[in-house]
């Protein structure tokens, strides 16, 4: 005889009705409501099967904020996480390198550039002498 543990502890949730947990049970019944009251509004308006559709897109949201889990969020807590990132949060860090060796050497560089062209300038004057 086993008996099966979640490896998590945290993701374990308890069955209320039928196998679903209460969230997943309030926001189903939630969902039909919601189809129920598109039924009876748009039945006279449209054709029946229009009806049929839009009765599923009433009752879409209902389903994924009851079902859909993202790395241990739900779909409320996934929604405020993508706004505050996407929206609320500066978008993306510019690199800007940074040349270390050129920033420790710049002073030795500029002394050999002014050392060469003092050079020039002496050996110019020695050469217009002679």
């Amino acid at each position: 005889m086993s008996i099966s543990v979640n490896p998590e502890i945290r993701n374990y949730s308890e069955s209320v009705f039928w196998g679903l947990t209460l969230r997943q049970f309030l926001f189903s019944g939630l969902g039909c409501l919601v189809s129920v009251g598109i039924f009876f509004l748009l039945k006279d308006a449209i054709g029946m099967e229009a009806v049929s559709w839009a009765c599923i897109l009433g009752m879409l949201p209902c389903g994924l904020l009851g079902f859909v889990t993202y790395n241990g969020m739900t779909a409320e807590q996934l929604l405020a996480a993508v706004i505050r990132s996407e929206l609320l949060m500066p978008k993306g860090s510019v690199f800007k390198p940074v040349n270390v060796l050129e920033h420790t050497l710049q002073k030795s560089v500029k002394r050999r550039r002014l050392h060469k062209n003092t050079e020039r300038r002496r050996n110019g004057k020695e050469k217009a002498e002679n």
